[in-house]
């Protein structure tokens, strides 16, 4: 996203939010507003895009949400995904996500989302949740009631915080 921006690729100016580095949850909702906002520059009449997006923190989805509702962008459909390096040894017996949210986005979509696919693990059921939560966010709705109301429906403890 760096060379989108136009920024280059120094660790301060990643999209990415980090106490170490001084970028917090609003640092890093502008910065997803700067790309998306070159995003769709850039996207042809009637284009899509996909977002490959994962995160264990509420604020972050919060973020993002802020971001795409910021340039009128809707979540067309979502499907939660084994990430591509998910049986990686470094990954192993920690706390790292081995799941990827697969978003489609388009300007002005005024349809529902459809949810496409969701492994049964209750992880990557959490993470469906939310991110179909983030379909009703994008719609005016609270992501964090969203959230709680979709993992209920899955039958499942809420554990993005």
């Amino acid at each position: 996203f760096g060379s989108i921006l136009k920024m280059g690729r120094t660790q301060l100016q990643e999209a990415v939010p980090n106490s170490v580095r001084g970028v917090g949850a609003e640092g890093y909702a502008e910065r997803l507003e700067a790309i998306f906002k070159e995003s769709l520059r850039s996207l042809r009449k009637g284009g899509r895009i996909i977002l490959s997006y994962h995160n264990r923190e509420l604020r972050a989805w919060e973020a993002l949400t802020s971001a795409l509702r910021a340039n009128g962008l809707r979540l067309r459909g979502v499907a939660v995904v084994l990430a591509e390096s998910a049986n990686d040894h470094s990954k192993r017996g920690t706390r790292a996500q081995l799941y990827d949210a697969i978003l489609e986005l388009e300007p002005g979509y005024e349809g529902g989302t459809e949810a496409v696919w969701c492994p049964e693990d209750p992880v990557a059921k959490n993470l469906f949740a939310v991110a179909l939560a983030l379909g009703e966010a994008l719609e005016g709705q609270s992501l964090a009631e969203s959230y709680a109301a979709q993992c209920a429906a899955l039958g499942i403890e809420p554990s993005i915080c």
